[in-house]
């Protein structure tokens, strides 16, 4: 019976020490001070990882956002060398349930850093559809979607 005990207010001890790194964690958010540099002070942001294989396609979930301005950033690793200059599509569409608008296309570099933004396209759910045509793929780990 004690060592039943001793299990319960073990596993009691370490759920709360569990809850509180998780709870902690949760607080990890990007804040406008990530932007500062840029004077930019975010309404939404997410951010995601990217895997595109090599004459892919690859659609983002829809995601609302709440600034007139959406904007997407990362910067992408490939086998190219840096000096490179294959690029893939990054194009912006917003949703309105039945039909979608595509708003625009930009061009990522495969290897490199790549930001994009469409102004005064007024808040709405969005999401990003990425075309890439090289015969490379392409990863990113930081792939910020944000509005302001």
């Amino acid at each position: 019976m004690k060592k039943n005990l001793q299990i319960t207010s073990l596993v009691q001890r370490f759920g709360k020490t569990f809850l509180a790194l998780s709870l902690s964690l949760c607080v990890l958010v990007p804040t406008a001070s990530a932007f500062a540099d840029e004077g930019i002070e975010p309404y939404s942001w997410f951010g995601s990882t990217l895997q595109l294989g090599f004459k892919s396609k690859h659609t983002g979930e829809t995601r609302w956002y709440d600034g007139t301005n959406v904007g997407i950033e990362m910067t992408s690793a490939s086998s190219v060398p840096s000096s490179s200059t294959q690029t893939f599509n990054v194009e912006l569409h917003r949703a309105h349930g039945i039909t979608n608008d595509w708003i625009g296309t930009a061009k990522f570099k495969v290897t490199g850093f790549t930001k994009a933004t469409w102004t005064n396209v007024g808040s709405g759910n969005y999401y990003f559809v990425f075309n890439n045509q090289s015969n490379y793929s392409v990863k990113s780990n930081d792939v910020k979607m944000y509005s302001w």
